[in-house]
C-alpha cells in the first residue's frame, strides 16, 4: 500500500504555484497549510524572505543558549538552597486574632465611616509588615522577627533566644495598641516549639499549638502563654547592675497554675 503524496507548493508572484512531481527541495524549509472548509492540506515552500527570518531566530536561538543554560543552572542551585534551609527552628511563636473582623466586614458594606476605619487598621498592620521586611533585608536583626499577616490572624515568630520575650512584648505591644485605637481587640496564645517561618511560608508543630490554644483556651480579648513559657517568663525579667548585682525584676507576665 503506498502512501499518497502531499501535494507540494511554492509562492510565485505572490500567488501558491504547485510544483511538478510534488517534489520537495531538500534545501529549503516548508510549512502545512490546512484548508478548514474542505480538509485538504498541503506543504508550501518557504519564501527567500521567510527563509532568512528563520535563520535569523535560529542563529538569535543558538547565541541564547549560554545563558540559557546558566539560567537554568541559576534556578537549579537556588531550588537546591531553599529545599536546605527548609529545617525546623526552636522559636517564640505567637498566633492572633482579630475579634469580630469577619461581622465589621459585613457592616462596613452599609457604613463609610467602619469602611474607613478598616482601612486604617489594615493600613496599621501592613507597616508592621513592612518594618519586619526592612528588618530582614538589612539584617541580621536581633530575635530574626517574622510576622505575616493573613485575613483576620497574625502570625509572629521570634528566635528562641534571651532577647524573645523583650522582643514580642514590644512587637505585641504596638500591634494591639494601634488595633485598639482603630476599635479593634485580640485574642491569642504564645508558644515556644519548632516552626519554619517565611515571609510567604508558615508551618510546625509551634504554629499548630499556638493556634489551638487560641482557639480553644483563650476565649476572651487577651493573649495567654503555653504553660512551659508562663513557668519560664513568669518570674519576670532581672533587672542588673554593670556589676552583674540585681537590682529587681521588671514583671509583665504571670504565671497561671
Amino acid at each position: 500500500m503506498t502512501q499518497e503524496k502531499v501535494p507540494v507548493f511554492r509562492v510565485v508572484n505572490g500567488q501558491p504555484v504547485r510544483v511538478p512531481g510534488d517534489v520537495r527541495d531538500p534545501k529549503r524549509r516548508y510549512s502545512s497549510v490546512a484548508n478548514a472548509q474542505t480538509g485538504d492540506s498541503y506543504l508550501r515552500e518557504f519564501t527567500d524572505e521567510e527563509e532568512r527570518q528563520r535563520d535569523a531566530e535560529e542563529a538569535a536561538w543558538a547565541a541564547g543558549q549560554p545563558q540559557r543554560e546558566a539560567e537554568a543552572k541559576r534556578r537549579e542551585e537556588e531550588a537546591l538552597l531553599f529545599r536546605q534551609s527548609l529545617k525546623y527552628e526552636a522559636r517564640i511563636v505567637a498566633f492572633l486574632d482579630v475579634l469580630g473582623w469577619s461581622q465589621v466586614i459585613e457592616a462596613s458594606v452599609s457604613s463609610v465611616a467602619i469602611t474607613q476605619s478598616l482601612g486604617i487598621a489594615m493600613k496599621g498592620l501592613g507597616s508592621h509588615v513592612k518594618l519586619n521586611q526592612w528588618q530582614r533585608e538589612n539584617g541580621p536583626w536581633p530575635g530574626d522577627p517574622m510576622i505575616t499577616h493573613f485575613s483576620d490572624s497574625l502570625l509572629i515568630s521570634f528566635a528562641a533566644d534571651r532577647a524573645a520575650q523583650t522582643s514580642l512584648e514590644m512587637t505585641l505591644g504596638a500591634i494591639i495598641h494601634g488595633l485598639l485605637l482603630s476599635g479593634f481587640v485580640v485574642r491569642g496564645a504564645i508558644s515556644c516549639g519548632l516552626l519554619i517561618h517565611r515571609e510567604w511560608l508558615a508551618y510546625g508543630p509551634a504554629f499548630i499549638r499556638s493556634y489551638q490554644l487560641e482557639s480553644t483556651h483563650a476565649k476572651m480579648p487577651r493573649i495567654i502563654l503555653d504553660r512551659p513559657l508562663a513557668e519560664a517568663w513568669g518570674p519576670g525579667i532581672p533587672i542588673q547592675n554593670r556589676d552583674g548585682s540585681l537590682i529587681g525584676v521588671s514583671k509583665i507576665l504571670a504565671s497561671r497554675r
